[in-house]
This record gives C-alpha cells, sequence and structure tokens, in this order.
C-alpha cells in the first residue's frame, strides 16, 4: 500500500515512538488585541539549530493556542549574526524575523 501511495521501496520500519519529557519555556509570549500571538527570542549566541527551534516553538503555540506566531529573535550577542533566519524542507516553508540589539553610542 505505502509503495502505491509513494512509489518507494521501504528500506526498514522506524520506531513510532516519540516520547519526551523536555519543558520549553519562551522567553516572552503575548496575545495582542488583534489576537495575534507574538513570541519573541532573546538570543545571546549563533544556534545552528535556531531554524528548527523557531519551527518546534511555533508549533507548540499553535498546538496549545490554535493560532501560529508571528515569531522575532533579537540576537544580543558581541559575534557577527551568523544564524538563518528560516527553516525550509521539501514541502514545509518556515521563517521569522532577525533584530540585532542596538549598538550603543555612548
Amino acid at each position: 500500500m505505502i509503495k502505491l501511495f509513494t512509489n518507494q521501496e521501504i528500506k526498514r520500519p522506524l520506531n513510532l515512538s516519540f516520547s519526551s519529557i523536555k519543558e520549553r519555556i519562551a522567553d516572552f509570549l503575548v496575545e495582542f488585541e488583534n489576537e495575534e500571538i507574538f513570541y519573541l527570542e532573546i538570543q545571546s549566541v549563533n544556534d545552528k539549530t535556531m531554524p528548527w527551534r523557531m519551527l518546534f516553538y511555533a508549533l507548540l503555540i499553535e498546538e496549545k493556542y490554535k493560532k501560529f506566531p508571528m515569531q522575532v529573535v533579537l540576537y544580543v550577542g558581541n559575534e557577527k549574526l551568523r544564524m538563518q533566519n528560516f527553516y525550509k524542507r521539501k514541502n514545509l516553508d518556515c521563517n521569522y524575523l532577525f533584530n540585532k540589539k542596538p549598538e550603543y553610542r555612548g
């Protein structure tokens, strides 16, 4: 039956269980008066897993509040920003905004 849907041969069956006990706490999460949800992630180091993390948080938020959030990463690190602001796969495209802390000119 799977071959009818995909035209692919099965290499091996995979484990069906995805148990997890990680607690996730968003940095800043609010609902605006127009009922949009806004999620702000504050990040101090470049993290190559940031796109995946933002997608994961977006899905957790949508599951709980039934709305996909507007997302922004505020980068406060000293190194040059090198993280991507999107997660893209064959049938999935998710992106978010980056904002860098203003430089102090005193």
